[in-house]
């Protein structure tokens, strides 16, 4: 997982990005470039580098829920 902090005083919010690609590949224009520009909307992004190919579901669901679980954590 890439962190995208805000910088800033105080808290923000937080977006997980999961990059589309049907699970075959990670669609790379959907990661950082959308992170970046929830940076600008003041929002901190966390861009999830899930498993895909050949991992089937629910590989890609159970690191979802991780990423979820560890950003809830670090609040």
């Amino acid at each position: 997982m890439n962190v995208y902090p805000v910088h800033g005083e105080g808290p923000c919010p937080a977006v997980i990005v999961c990059p589309g690609g049907r699970y075959l590949r990670r669609a790379a224009h959907e990661g950082e470039p959308i992170a970046k520009w929830l940076n600008g909307l003041g929002i901190t992004a966390f861009v999830l580098n899930y498993r895909v190919s050949p991992h089937q579901h629910p590989i890609p669901l159970q690191d979802a829920k991780r990423a979820i679980r560890t950003v809830r954590h670090y609040a």
